[in-house]
Parts: structure tokens; sequence; C-alpha cells
């Protein structure tokens, strides 16, 4: 019998976003925020089990005609994943479907949000009775920003990342209205990782910016959001500061910034109706501009 089950995964934003160094396995070592809002891709994941001696198929589909489906996307990936980890004795027909809505390449997590949405499928379907740590451990091998994904499966919106983002701590999650917007420009992270360079670069305080969030303390949220990428991407990708400019240039945000390595631009909001007046502005700006709150 074919079960289904459907998953909303969502996208994140950087309240702050801070590059320590490099590792000695060459991945580069963040602190920052990372908070999810809701902006979701719908994930449908059904899957029938497979008479013996037939082996285990994983189709998937999207409504996205640019976006491939095949071994080389993070929900393909997952799936294979659990399979492999919780069923590897069982053969099975799975088929992923992704109902798009989070621009893709975006700094928004949108692939690594879609796989941690099939994980958490499938651990229902398959009534896996795992701890979220190790659940979260298990996806850290699909990307970075997944095991955050999948804490917000859980319930958990917010959370301070270290390490190479993988070491996460829940913290206060920000309420606010949002307005993203992102110019008509794919940044890939491993270029802009590449082209930054920290010397002289003006690290945000990650450690103001959390004690903010538990204490509730806007001014002092507001005051340490910064995201040190901006110096690589911005040269990269001129169209991303533009956006920035046309962002800031309203004077209705309480705060600007990049998410992630780009070249999506966030703008914070206290007040609905100033966010619903930046949202029509920068909706003639760039077509992919989107007004909506943060989880929490």
């Amino acid at each position: 019998m074919r079960k289904e089950c459907s998953v909303q995964a969502y996208a994140k934003i950087n309240l702050s976003l801070d590059v320590l160094g490099k590792l000695p396995n060459g991945y580069h070592e963040v602190k920052m925020v990372m908070q999810q809002v809701d902006l979701w891709d719908r994930v449908t994941v059904s899957c029938q089990e497979l008479p013996a001696g037939e082996e285990t198929v994983i189709r998937g589909s999207t409504t996205r005609g640019d976006l491939p489906m095949d071994e080389t996307n993070i929900a393909y990936k997952a799936a294979k994943l659990m399979k492999e980890t919780y069923r590897p004795d069982r053969e099975y027909d799975i088929t992923v479907t992704l109902d798009k809505r989070i621009p893709m390449a975006a700094g928004l997590a949108g692939g690594s949000a879609d796989g941690a949405a099939v994980m958490r499928a499938l651990a229902r379907l398959w009534e896996v009775n795992e701890a979220p740590e190790a659940l979260a451990a298990l996806s850290a091998k699909l990307g970075s920003d997944v095991p955050f994904c999948l804490m917000g499966q859980e319930g958990q919106f917010c959370a301070l990342a270290e390490g190479t983002g993988t070491e996460l701590t829940p913290v206060t999650p920000l309420s606010a209205w949002i307005v993203l917007s992102k110019p008509p420009v794919s940044v890939p992270t491993r270029e802009v990782y590449g082209n930054l360079h920290l010397e002289g670069v003006c690290h945000p305080d990650v450690d103001q910016m959390v004690r903010g969030l538990k204490t509730h303390n806007l001014p002092l949220v507001l005051s340490n959001m910064g995201n040190v990428l901006e110096t690589s991407t911005l040269p990269l990708y001129p169209v991303v500061g533009e956006t920035k400019r046309a962002m800031e240039s309203l004077g209705l945000a309480n705060a600007v910034l990049m998410s992630g390595s780009g070249p999506t631009v966030f703008g914070v909001f206290m007040n609905k109706k100033k966010a619903q007046s930046a949202y029509r502005s920068m909706k003639q700006v760039n077509d992919e501009t989107f007004l909506i709150r943060t989880l929490v």
C-alpha cells in the first residue's frame, strides 16, 4: 500500500553571519544566528514497499522546470540517505514532489529545507523512532544548513550556529515582518567563500545579538545585525548592493541585510504598514519579492 506525507519546508534568513576563519579541513568556521520565516515549499513524499527481488527507485517532480530532480538534488539525496540508514534491507518506490515557492540559489536554504522535509516525511511514514539529535547528525551529511532546517521541523525556529554551521543552540526567535527581495541572479556559495578576505573586515558581535534576542532587547538585536559575506558578494554581484540600497533608501525598515551568501536582501520591520509599503516598492525592483513574517 502506498503511503504519503506532506511537509512544509521553511526558508531561513541570517540575522547575523560572521566568518571566523578557515578550518584545517578547508571549510570555513562560522558563527551566525539563523531564523526561519513563513516562506515555504510544499514537499510531498510517497512510498510503497516493493516485492523481494526489485530494487529501490527514487523519482522526483517539481513545479520548477529548471530544477533537476536527480542525484544532484538534496531532496533526492535525503530520500536515499534515509533509505540506506533506516530501511537497508527493504526496497521501495519513493516519489518526492516539490511545490517550490522559495527562490533558488538565493541564500535562503531552500534546497536544505527541502532535504530536511524529506527526512521528516520519511521518518513519519516509516515510524522512525529516532532522537532529534541523531537525525540532525545524520542530516549534516547533506549540507551544513540541513540540521537547522530539521530543527525548524521540530518547532525551534531560531538558533545560534557555530563550527561549520551544524553546531546549533536554540535561541529566542525574533518576531517581525520581513520583506525579502531577490535580484535576478544566482550566487554560488563556493564562489563567495572563495573570494572572501577577512583582513580588516568589521565583524558583527553575534554574542550581543543572541543576548538581545534572549532579553527581547530589540535595539541590541538591530544594532548587531551584520553579514561579513557582503564584503565578497556585493563586489562580485553589484545588483545585490543595488537591491540593498533600494530598500534602505525607502527609510521604512528597522534594518536591511543580505541573507547567507546572497543574493537575497531582507528588511526587518516592526510596523506592518511600513512593511506593506516597502513590499510594494521593492516588487517594482525585483519580481521575486515577498512580504512574510518570522516564525516564532
